[in-house]
């Protein structure tokens, strides 16, 4: 995200039972304009922009460790790129 000032880290999650919003673990790298996805229980934050240089970094959090980790990135640098899921056929 961006507060006005500088590119964050930080991530805030709501709880829909408290009406409370509350802070997780910071991802890795500052970004803004990041398309993020949930699946399977993990957050997604895919590309980005840190102020300077659009990213293909992609981080995956996992509530249950309450962590941040780098998984592949994409082939280009972008910023602003949507995300969806689509559901894989089960094997026959």
């Amino acid at each position: 995200g961006y507060d006005g000032s500088g590119f964050l880290r930080t991530v805030e999650v709501f709880d829909p039972i408290t009406g409370k919003w509350s802070y997780v673990a910071s991802m890795n790298v500052s970004r803004s304009r990041v398309a993020l996805v949930a699946n399977m229980g993990l957050l997604y934050a895919i590309g980005g922009y840190d102020g300077c240089n659009n990213l293909s970094t992609v981080e995956v959090y996992n509530p249950e460790t309450d962590s941040w980790s780098f998984i592949s990135s994409m082939c280009a640098h972008e910023g602003g790129v949507g995300v969806g899921v689509i559901p894989c056929p089960q094997e026959r």
